[in-house]
């Protein structure tokens, strides 16, 4: 059975409340200086599959963990605020809370580079 968007965005949700995290974190150039911020929401599985899903949903990507046996699905920048936005109806107080201090962190940049939104 195929599910539509809809449903598609519920399941993602209900996986992300478990699973996932909302945030903005400070980016770094290759030499270790800070040079911005970034808006992420990430979640991590021992299963790939449900991140595959979620790749498939919003785009990002996903890394295996060098020393844990987890792999890490990651969306980064205007893609994350996207689905932040976007999950927000679906999640509990808790994730509201946490995509809504991420959304008032820095809107404006994203890996030092200023947005006009």
């Amino acid at each position: 059975m195929s599910l539509g968007y809809r449903d598609k965005i519920l399941w993602a949700a209900g996986l992300l409340e478990g699973e996932g995290c909302f945030r903005v974190t400070n980016s770094y150039k290759g030499t270790g200086t800070k040079h911005g911020r970034t808006h992420q929401v990430q979640a991590s599985q021992k299963a790939v599959e449900p991140l595959e899903r979620l790749k498939a949903i919003f785009g990002g990507s996903i890394y295996k963990h060098p020393k844990r046996p987890i792999h890490q699905w990651m969306l980064v920048c205007v893609n994350a605020r996207g689905a932040m936005m976007m999950l927000y109806p679906f999640v509990s107080a808790f994730r509201k809370e946490q995509i809504k201090t991420a959304l008032a962190s820095d809107q404006k940049w994203c890996a030092g580079r200023r947005h006009s939104h």
